[in-house]
This record gives structure tokens, sequence and C-alpha cells, in this order.
């Protein structure tokens, strides 16, 4: 890299020069000799446009004519030629680098949509010229006032406000090569003090559902609001789940029919809409919700399951399963964790926006799973099954440091180990499938999985179940192995597969005279990670702005959200109350971590849902 002085474009003050030829040793006539002058740099007197036509053609003409630099700086571009010449000029210009920084969202749709060609045009993590090509990024800051202008190399195009009327684009200033340089520099630092917009994911997440010019701007609205209405909302989302933790809902145990009755009646009673899904032998599974924007646009799930895990051993709880006691900031209760928190936190937002649909792009809709602690997910099965397209889903699993964005994958199978029957008092002994199976464990137990790594833990194979033998007088010839297998993307689905097949080949073959392993294939997930989803970077947003530490999780276990990232939906699995003992005895839920947790959901679906959090309709804080 060389500057100005060194290409002897510029000549430094006697200041500076003093200092540089002290660092040089070298007499200022050396360094800094007398240049014939470059008559292309001479300054070109600006000149004034001040009709459309002329403005446009001075724009169009800059953009043509850029081949090492193009910045553009606003967010109110609506004019498909001047967009349209810039996708011409960055596809046929490949070593062309571009800069587009937004002062908030764009306002119109079509920049929009000129952003997310752009991407499509080039891929910002492409470097095969050498540099990276494409920047954009979005000033959210109110210390930077907005302004716009295009410039190159050659020349820039400041706009000014209109000579004639209040409302034209009309006006501008066309400046020469030296002024154009030093807007591309200007462009380059405001590129760096604003916030990347440069994936699919990223510029989603900041220019999501842009809002139409008809909808009213109002005063921003921020974190602290929404906490403030989740302290409004406390109270009901307190007795709501007080309510739901007393309802038995264990998953596979108790019948879901009353929790689903109050759920729904919760939601009815304030004109929320309320479908109940079922599985092929007409059981219901789940609950859900729909509440349809006054405009178009994508499907946003909020996502929490009524059923729970059993009690357990009921006389170890401190207070009943299903009492849900109050104690020293606490609340217990079976499910208070893993989620009817969550369920209830969710009902709640849904009221809120339900108020303001209008002011909305898209679609919210809550999605109360009743067969997720059996395994099943039947409910999101059945949901997937008849929704379309989603975009994306938040699922309030508990915890409050971290957001999950990722999870291992899961690998089950049942191997079916075969021996030869015979009675256990004979003279002459037969294959015996358990002792067999005994071999296949422990070979199992003794292969070595790829450790942690790229946010991954490590693999892991658990043998979970063991079924064989009728009675004391026959040999057993056939012994079932449960195995679950825990993947990533070192060890990935193919990689268990061929794992088990592997070993079990190798076990057959010492036991001549068995029937080969019949390998049964239960449930194949695969691993995922999706740090930069739209959900994920809303609802970081959103917690950061509470002054949460969160930070993202590849979770260990896999979930519902494995389920969802199979299908090809953004997904984050995981950030919801402050909680101890989910699953195990004593289950509980801190209180004050109720309103973080629903604020933080509240302004993330409404970046989701609106042009951007900086313009959340002030509706959103009242019913």
């Amino acid at each position: 890299m060389l500057s100005k002085w060194e290409t002897g474009r510029h000549r430094p003050s006697p200041y500076y020069q003093d200092l540089l030829c002290r660092y040089f040793q070298l007499p200022a006539a050396a360094l800094f000799p007398e240049h014939p002058p470059d008559h292309a740099l001479d300054p070109v007197a600006p000149q004034l446009v001040v009709t459309h036509r002329d403005l446009q053609q001075a724009m169009l003409g800059l953009v043509d004519g850029a081949h090492e630099h193009l910045v553009s700086v606003g967010s109110r571009s609506r004019d498909r030629g001047y967009l349209d010449a810039i996708e011409h000029t960055l596809a046929t210009r490949p070593e062309l680098v571009h800069y587009r920084v937004l002062f908030g969202p764009p306002r119109h749709p079509l920049l929009t949509e000129h952003l997310h060609r752009l991407i499509a045009l080039r891929d910002p993590g492409d470097r095969s010229h050498g540099v990276k090509t494409l920047h954009i990024s979005m000033i959210t800051s109110p210390d930077y006032p907005e302004r716009h202008f295009v410039a190159t190399e050659h020349a820039a195009v400041v706009t000014l406000p209109s000579l004639t009327s209040a409302e034209a684009f009309d006006t501008g200033i066309v400046l020469d090569a030296a002024a154009g340089a030093r807007y591309l520099e200007h462009a380059r630092q405001l590129y760096l003090a604003g916030r990347r917009a440069d994936t699919v994911p990223a510029l989603t997440a900041l220019t999501a559902l842009t809002a139409s010019t008809s909808r009213p701007q109002e005063a921003p609205i921020t974190t602290v609001d929404m906490l403030a209405a989740a302290r409004d909302d406390h109270h009901s989302v307190l007795a709501l789940t007080r309510e739901l933790i007393a309802i038995p809902s264990r998953g596979g145990i108790d019948p879901g029919q009353p929790i689903l009755d109050h759920t729904t009646a919760w939601l009815t009673s304030r004109r929320l809409p309320v479908r109940i899904l079922r599985d092929p032998t007409g059981t219901a599974v789940a609950l859900v919700t729909d509440i349809h924007g006054r405009h178009r646009g994508p499907r946003w799930v909020l996502d929490a399951c009524l059923d729970t895990a059993a009690f357990g051993d009921e006389h170890a709880w401190t207070h009943p399963p299903t009492t849900p006691a109050i104690h020293a900031g606490w609340l217990y209760g079976r499910g208070s964790a893993d989620s009817k928190a969550a369920v209830a936190i969710f009902c709640h937002l849904a009221a809120r926006i339900a108020a303001i649909r209008d002011q909305l792009t898209g679609t919210l809709t809550l999605l109360f799973d009743l067969d997720e602690h059996t395994g099943g997910f039947h409910g999101a099965q059945a949901f997937l099954a008849d929704a379309g397209e989603v975009a994306g889903v938040m699922i309030g699993y508990p915890g409050l440091d971290h957001i999950v964005v990722g999870g291992r994958g899961v690998h089950r199978a049942r191997l079916h180990v075969h021996g030869v029957a015979s009675h256990s008092g004979g003279r002459t002994s037969t294959p015996n499938a358990i002792s067999k199976a005994t071999q296949l464990v422990t070979a199992l137990d003794a292969t070595e999985l790829p450790g942690a790594g790229h946010g991954f833990p490590a693999a892991k194979l658990t043998v979970t179940e063991i079924h064989a033998g009728a009675s004391f007088s026959i040999t057993p010839d056939l012994c079932s192995i449960g195995i679950d297998l825990r993947t990533t993307p070192a060890f990935d689905d193919h990689a268990a597969e061929q794992l088990l097949r592997r070993v079990t080949d190798t076990i057959d073959r010492a036991w001549p005279g068995t029937q080969p392993t019949l390998i049964e294939q239960v449930l194949r997930w695969p691993p995922y990670a999706l740090p930069d989803s739209p959900p994920a970077v809303a609802l970081f947003t959103a917690a950061r702005g509470l002054g949460l530490d969160v930070t993202a999780k590849i979770a260990g276990p896999s979930n519902i959200g494995n389920l969802l990232a199979g299908h090809g939906i953004a997904v984050t699995a995981g950030f919801g109350v402050a909680h101890i003992g989910e699953h195990s005895t004593d289950e509980r839920i801190r209180l004050d971590s109720i309103p973080l947790v629903h604020a933080a959901y509240h302004h993330a679906i409404c970046t989701l849902l609106s042009a951007t959090e900086a313009h959340t309709p002030t509706w959103a804080l009242h019913h």
C-alpha cells in the first residue's frame, strides 16, 4: 500500500515534512522533490444540477464510469434504473470494490431487493481477487446524521435539498476526482462505524420486513420500553405459569386435553384464534395460534412444549410437582422451566402483537407441542405438514446465559444380535445372543470418537437399552441393544452408520454359526449450527440491549431444533428463564428472569415483524 505522498500526489505540511526528514535522516529536497503538475488531478469547479433528469444522468454516468471503486450512501434509493445500473456494473466488473452504507433500514422495498441481489451477485466472503469486493453496513447510531452521495475514483455526486420543492429529488452537486477520492474514504469510515450486513442472514435481520411508506413512523422503541411492558404483564404471566404447572401433563402419561383446554380458554378469551393439530389416530398433539399482519410476509414461530418430563420420586420433592409454590424468589413445579413459563410468556406476547397486527408484515405463530417429551415430536411434525414456508422458529427452552444456535445430531439404532436357542441345561452349549451382545457392547464402548471442535461438543456413543431372554431354561437366540449416537460435522450420520456396520461385522465374524446382526435405524437428525440466522441475530440484539451477557451455544443434547433445521428452517433452540433442576427433582425458575425473557422475545419478534427495531410501533407496548 502506497500513501499519496509516496506516489507524488500530495505534499505534507511543513510540520510533517520535518518529522519525515528526521525519521528518514534525509534532506527535504530528497524526500519532497518538485513534481510537474498532474493536470488530471487539477480541481474542477463543482457543478450544480437542478433537475431530476440531470441529477439522474450524473449519477448513472458515475456508476457507468466506475472501474476500481463505487460507493453509494443512503437508504432512500428507489430509482430502478439507478439500482439496475449498479448491479450491471458489479456483474461486468468483478474486480470493482463496492460499498453500500445505509442510514437505518431501506425506506423502499426496491432497495431491500437490490441489496439481496448484490449478495447474490457477489459473495462477500470471496477473496479470489485478493480483497473483499462487497461491503454493506447500516448506521444505527443517531450520532451520525443521514447523508446521501455516490462516488468513484473519478468523481462524486452529492444530493442536496431540492431548490424547487420540499418533496422533489432534483438537486445535487457534481464534484471532481479529488473530491471523489475523499468521499471514498468517507464511505469506508462510515462502513466501519455501521453494523455489518454482508451476509443474507445479517441483511435480513437488519432490513427484515421493511415497513411500507404508508405506515406511520413513530418514536424509537427500545429494549427499556419492552422491559417496562414485560413488567406490566409480569403478574399475569406468573399467574398463567402457575395455572399450567398445576395441570399434570407428563408426556405419554397424563391426558393432554386438560392443559390444551386451559391454554385454549386463555387465548380465545383474548380473541386469539386457536387450532388443535392431531396425529393420524386423531389424538391432539399441538396447539397453534396464527396472527397475520396487514402486509404479507414470512412466518415466524414461537415454540414451547405443553407436555413435561415425568415426576420421578415425588417424595423427594420439597413441594409436590404440581404445586406451584414460590419460595425465596423461585417458582417450583414440574414444567416450570421446560417449558410452561415460555408458554405463558408467548401467550402474552401474542396478545400484544395481535393488538398491532395492522402495522406488521408477516405472521406470528405460536406452536405449543403436546408430544415432545415422548420423543415423538408429532406436534411439530403435524405443524410442518401443513404450515407452508416457515422463515424461522425461536424455541423457549430455559437458560438465560446463552442462545442455542445449533446442536449435535442424533443417530439412533437398535442392534438385533442373534444366537442359537437351546435348553440351558443341555449337554451341548449353543451360541448365546446375550454373550455375543456383551462383546458387541464392549467393542462399541472401546471405539474412539472425534473430540470437540468448531464449537461442537465431542461425538458420543451410549448404550441405552438391552432386551433379551425369556426364562432360566432357554439359551436366548436374540438380544436387542439400543444405541444412541450424538453426531457432529466431524462424525456425521454416514460415519455413525459405518461405525455400527464395521463393529457388528467384526463381532459377527467371531461368532460363526449365528445370523448376522440386524441394524434397525430408528432416528436420524443431522447436526446444525445457525449463529447468523435472522432469529438468532434478532434475539442476540434484544438480549444484549437488556444488558444480558449472552453467548452462542451449540447444545450437546439433540432436540426439536434438529428436526426444524433438517427442514431448512432457521432456528434458535434455547433462550429462556433462569432455572435449576430441569427434568429432575425440585425443578424451579427464578422469578426475576421472567420479565427479561419476555422483553427479549418481544423486541426480537417486533424486529422480525416490523421495519426495524428502531421503529417498533408504540402500540406494541399496550393491549
